[in-house]
C-alpha cells in the first residue's frame, strides 16, 4: 500500500465516518454481520486484529460484544488512528504501521484476524496475496480469518444495479449529481475488488482451507477461512500455555512424576502429538487460563482449544518399568524420587533446590532458595543409580544439572561424584552435565570423570537485562561462557555443547544475534520460551503466546542457521538432544 493511498486516508479521516454512510452500501450491517462471525461466547478470552482498523467502527462493535477479548488495532494512518482514540474505546492496543510490516512489530499470536472494506483498495493481486501470507503466520492454531469487503461482479446486470443503489444512497444523503459523479469517477480509479473465485485462489494458496462465503447486497461478501494446522506451531502453544488441569491430566501426572519432582517449575505431562514429543505444563495459574484441553472419553485422548476439537492423534509417553524400581538400601524409596524421566530416553537428576539466595535468584525461575545447602543426599544419589543402572540400555541419556550450588568448586564435587559412580557401572552412556561453568581445569576434570557434553545457559544475551533478571548467574560473564564452550568443542568435538535462550525475556533482535554468535562459534542455541511460573517474580512480563511468534520463528531460524553450520540437533546429548522442550529439533528434521 503506497504512500499515494496512505495520504489519500489521511486527507479523509475527518470525513471517513460521514461517506461510509453514502459510499458502502450497508456498511454498518456488514460489520454487525463480521463481528458475528467471530463464533466466541460473550465473556470468553480471546485475541484479535482488526487489520486496517480505520476510524474504529469495527473494534466498537468488537468490545461491544466481547468485553473479555484483547483487541489490537492497525492502520497505516495516523490520522485515522487518532479519531478511533477519540472515541475512547476501552482497552485496544493501537498501532500505526504499514500492514506489510507486520513480521517487524511485536504483536502475539491472534485468536481472529478481520478486516473491513480494505482488500479492495489493493491495486494487484500479488499484493492480496502477500498479505494475505503474512498475516497468515501471525494467526494462532485454529485462527480464523474473517474478511468482510466489496466483490467484483460478473454480471453486467448486477453492476448496474449495484450502481443504481449506491447512487439512490448517495442521493439519499442530499449529495448532488455533480457530487455523485465524482464520486463515481474516484471509486471507478481507486476500488479495485476481486472476484469471489478469485479470492478463495488467493486464500488456498496462502495458507487457509475451509472457506466459507455469504454475500450480501450483491456488492459485498463476508469470507470466513481457517489456518490450516501447523503442528509445530500447535507444540509451540502448548510449550507457552500448557493445558488446563482435570482429572486426567492430574492422573497422568501422577502416573509419570510420581514424586512430583517440581525441578525449575518446568514439569508437566509428556504427550506426543502426530509424532512430537511435548512437555506440557498443567500445574500453574497460567496453565489453568489455557485454552487448551486434553478430554479422555472411552480411553480415547481428544485435543480442544476453546472447546473445538483438533484434528490431531495425541497419546501419552509410556516410561520403562526400571524408572519405578524400589531401593530396599533406601527404605524401599523410588528410583523416581532421585531422576526423572523426560521425553524418550533421558533421566534427568532431581532437584528442587538451588543456593542462590533469594536477592540473587533468577527471577523466572521456580526453584525453592537452599541458601547454599544442596537438597540431595549424594550417597544417596549413587545408592540409587546402583539399584538401577544395570538395568538402564546405553541410548539412554543421563543429565546432570540444575539446583546451582555456591561456590561452583562445590558444583564441581558434586557431579564429579555422581559421573564417577555411574562409569563404574557404564563406561558408553552419555553423561550430560548442565551448569554455571566453572575453571577451564575443572572442566577437564568433568571430562576426564566421564562427562560427555555440556550445557552453559546464558538464557539472556542483553547484559542489563542479564543483571536485572538473573544477578547471581550474570556474575559470570559471556564471555566466560563462550570461552568455557569452545573449550569443550576443543575437547571433545562437535554437538558436545549448547547454550539456552530465552524467548520472551529479551528483545527478538538481540536473541537473534546471540543465535548468530553461539552458532558461529559452533555452540548449539537451546531456544526456549518463557513461561510464568507459581512462584516466578518477574514484573511486567507476561504470558499469553504473546511473543509466540517470536519463539516460532527465532527456533525455525536457529534450525536452519545450525544446519548450515553443521549443527545436527539429533547427534547432540542430553538435554541439547531431548526434543520435548523446544521446537527446533522438529524444524531441523523438515529440513534434513
Amino acid at each position: 500500500m503506497d504512500d499515494l493511498l496512505k495520504n489519500t486516508f489521511d486527507n479523509e479521516a475527518l470525513y471517513y465516518d460521514e461517506t461510509t454512510q453514502y459510499l458502502l452500501l450497508d456498511y454498518d450491517f456488514m460489520l454487525d454481520q463480521a463481528v458475528n462471525k467471530i463464533g466466541f461466547s460473550k465473556y470468553e478470552y480471546f485475541r484479535v486484529l482488526d487489520l486496517g482498523c480505520g476510524t474504529g467502527n469495527l473494534i466498537q462493535k468488537i468490545r461491544n460484544n466481547y468485553p473479555n477479548a484483547t483487541i489490537y488495532a492497525l492502520d497505516f494512518s495516523k490520522e485515522m488512528i487518532q479519531i478511533a482514540q477519540s472515541k475512547n474505546i476501552r482497552d485496544i492496543h493501537y498501532i500505526v504501521a504499514n500492514m506489510f510490516e507486520i513480521d517487524e512489530i511485536s504483536v502475539p499470536y491472534f485468536d481472529i484476524i478481520i478486516s473491513s472494506f480494505v482488500f479492495h483498495n489493493f491495486q494487484s493481486k500479488d499484493e492480496h496475496r502477500s498479505i494475505l501470507s503474512l498475516i497468515n503466520g501471525h494467526l494462532a492454531v485454529g485462527g480464523k480469518l474473517i474478511l468482510a469487503d466489496l466483490i467484483e461482479l460478473g454480471d453486467c446486470f448486477q453492476k448496474k444495479e449495484t450502481q443504481k443503489a449506491l447512487v439512490d444512497l448517495m442521493r439519499n444523503h442530499n449529495l448532488s449529481d455533480n457530487e455523485i459523479i465524482k464520486w463515481l469517477g474516484i471509486l471507478e480509479i481507486e476500488d479495485s475488488p476481486l472476484t469471489i473465485n478469485e479470492e478463495i485462489k488467493l486464500l488456498n494458496q496462502s495458507g487457509y482451507e475451509t472457506i466459507d462465503i455469504n454475500t450480501y447486497s450483491n456488492s459485498n461478501a463476508i469470507f470466513l477461512a481457517y489456518k490450516k494446522l501447523d503442528v509445530i506451531q500447535l507444540k509451540a502453544e502448548l510449550l507457552l500455555s500448557g493445558v488446563q488441569y482435570n482429572d486426567y491430566v492430574k492422573n497422568l501426572y501422577l502416573v509419570q512424576n510420581p514424586q512430583n519432582v517440581w525441578k525449575t517449575g518446568n514439569n508437566g505431562i509428556f504427550i506426543t502429538i502426530n509424532n512430537l514429543d511435548v512437555l506440557i505444563g498443567i500445574n500453574h495459574k497460567s496453565n489453568h487460563k489455557s485454552a487448551y484441553k486434553i478430554i479422555c472419553e472411552k480411553d480415547e485422548l481428544f485435543l480442544t482449544k476453546h472447546g473445538i476439537r483438533l484434528k490431531v492423534n495425541i497419546r501419552p509417553l509410556e516410561f520403562p518399568k526400571w524408572f519405578f524400581t524400589k531401593i530396599l538400601e533406601l527404605n524401599n524409596k523410588s528410583f523416581s524420587e532421585y531422576f526423572v524421566y523426560e521425553g524418550n530416553g533421558f533421566l534427568h537428576l532431581a532437584y528442587k533446590m538451588c543456593s542462590f539466595s533469594k536477592k540473587e535468584k533468577c527471577k523466572f525461575c521456580s526453584t525453592q532458595r537452599g541458601e547454599g545447602k544442596s537438597e540431595q543426599n549424594l550417597k544417596e544419589i549413587c545408592i540409587a543409580l546402583s539399584s538401577v543402572l544395570p538395568y538402564i540400555p546405553d541410548n539412554i541419556h543421563i543429565c546432570l544439572g540444575g539446583g546451582t550450588y555456591i561456590p561452583l568448586e562445590d558444583n564441581v564435587e558434586y557431579f564429579s561424584t555422581i559421573i564417577k559412580h555411574i562409569r563404574k557401572y557404564n563406561t558408553k552412556i552419555p553423561i550430560w552435565v548442565e551448569m554455571i561453568p566453572p575453571k577451564l581445569n575443572d572442566i577437564e576434570r568433568l571430562i576426564n570423570d566421564g562427562a560427555t557434553s555440556f550445557g552453559f545457559n546464558i538464557e539472556i544475551w542483553n547484559d542489563d537485562l542479564r543483571h536485572k533478571i538473573c544477578p547471581g548467574k550474570s556474575q559470570i560473564s559471556k564471555e566466560h561462557y563462550i570461552k568455557a564452550c569452545k573449550y569443550v568443542l576443543d575437547k571433545l568435538g562437535c554437538n558436545t555443547v549448547g547454550s539456552c535462550l530465552i524467548v520472551g525475556l529479551d528483545s527478538y533482535e538481540s536473541t537473534k544475534y546471540a543465535i548468530d554468535v553461539l552458532i558461529k562459534a559452533g555452540i548449539e542455541p537451546c531456544i526456549l520460551p518463557y513461561k510464568i511460573y507459581n512462584r516466578t517474580n518477574l514484573d511486567g512480563y507476561e504470558v499469553s503466546c504473546s511473543y509466540g511468534y517470536d519463539f516460532y520463528r527465532l527456533s525455525k531460524y536457529a534450525s536452519q542457521t545450525a544446519k548450515n553450520k553443521g549443527i545436527i540437533f539429533g547427534e547432540n546429548q542430553g538435554c541439547l538432544k531431548c526434543t520435548c522442550c523446544t521446537i527446533m529439533h522438529d524444524f531441523q528434521n523438515i529440513l534434513l
